[in-house]
């Protein structure tokens, strides 16, 4: 076996461009633009400053970090926090609470090249090539990828995304397409129950020419995403009483079955039944996590952390059971016991497609 791989060290950023997919929004929603002005600030006070800014949570996991100075001016947010861990020597990671981006230890978020497009900040990460021969030399074989991170503003709630990249066009600086000559098919992936999808991996099967160039000269493509874009708001104050207790909006029935309180955990049986929905809507929903929208919250509003969820599901029901937890299992933030759930059930979910335009990239 013939193994070779590489990570991609910082090259260049590009502004993308590129048309709308399907029935998408004819033009992406705007970032959420954001400013800082630190001088020498503790990295937590500029952190905090940060997620107001745009709506959210952010938490330094090691207070050890020395403080920054850095200036941002109405810059997207993504671009802003690459910036911030830059200066910080830190990456964002996702938590069991939604909207709560974690900042831990490490420097290769503000390393690899990256893009911004409207909304989306999207990393290349690695490319890999394996070559495979059995010992007699027959059935020689071999995989060509690259890996991607995409992080979305968090004014989008993703609620599902492809698993891989649509690709519009990618050669080589030989004058080679490495497109892959079998295109992957674009459907919803399989999407982690218990973590927010503001980031999320990505890859793209490529083609190794017979003589391949040195460099990636022009990778065009698509992320293809799920955005909730309208929802209704089911609070449920008494949900300890609470037995099959159902409300149907947009031809889907939620159930909430029951709520099971523990010395310092709940647990919630709920499920989605298709009540008049149609195919298309159906099809989508049927491969969400109903973990994604529903929260239990405590008498200050805040949310329990979600310690995990699964289920079954079928062609006409999905059925999950959460567990939440008042208890930070990160950064030691602890919340108040749960008062009430609060369920935001999706009434439109919107597919999204972004483009962008990497350049210059290495090949193994």
């Amino acid at each position: 076996m013939n193994r070779s791989s590489w990570s991609i060290l910082p090259l260049i950023v590009l502004a993308a461009c590129g048309a709308a997919f399907g029935a998408v929004p004819a033009t992406l929603p705007a970032p959420t633009l954001v400013s800082l002005r630190a001088n020498d600030t503790p990295l937590a006070s500029v952190a905090a400053d940060l997620g107001k800014q745009a709506g959210l949570s952010i938490r330094v996991i090691d207070a050890n970090v020395p403080p920054v100075t850095l200036r941002v001016e109405r810059e997207p947010f993504w671009a802003a926090m690459r910036e911030l861990c830059g200066k910080a020597s830190c990456n964002p990671s996702t938590s069991n609470a939604p909207d709560l981006i974690l900042l831990e230890p490490g420097d290769t978020f503000a390393k690899f090249p990256f893009v911004l497009s409207g909304p989306m900040l999207l990393q290349a990460e690695e490319m890999h090539r394996t070559q495979t021969v059995h010992a007699t030399g027959a059935n020689p074989s071999s995989t060509f990828d690259i890996s991607f991170t995409a992080y979305i503003d968090p004014a989008i709630r993703v609620l599902q995304h492809a698993g891989e990249i649509k690709v519009i066009s990618i050669q080589d600086d030989a004058g080679n397409s490495l497109a892959s000559t079998q295109p992957p098919e674009l459907a919803p992936g399989d999407v982690p129950d218990t973590e927010p999808l503001w980031q999320f991996s990505l890859t793209s099967a490529l083609t190794y020419p017979k003589n391949p160039g040195k460099r990636i000269a022009s990778f065009k493509g698509e992320v293809i995403l799920w955005a909730l874009k309208r929802s209704e708001t089911w609070e449920v104050a008494d949900f300890r009483k609470a037995r099959n207790v159902s409300k149907s909006v947009g031809g889907v029935r939620f159930t909430i079955a029951k709520a099971t309180p523990g010395a310092e955990s709940l647990k919630v049986e709920v499920s989605a039944t298709r009540d008049g929905a149609s195919d298309e809507r159906w099809n989508l929903f049927k491969t969400l996590s109903l973990a994604h929208t529903l929260r239990a919250c405590d008498a200050k509003g805040r949310a329990l952390y979600l310690m995990g969820a699964g289920g079954p599901r079928d062609e006409r029901r999905v059925a999950q059971t959460c567990q939440f937890s008042p208890n930070d299992p990160n950064a030691g933030v602890n919340v108040g016991e749960p008062v009430k759930l609060i369920w935001e059930l999706p009434l439109e979910i919107e597919p999204m497609s972004i483009p962008f335009e990497f350049k210059n990239l290495p090949i193994p």
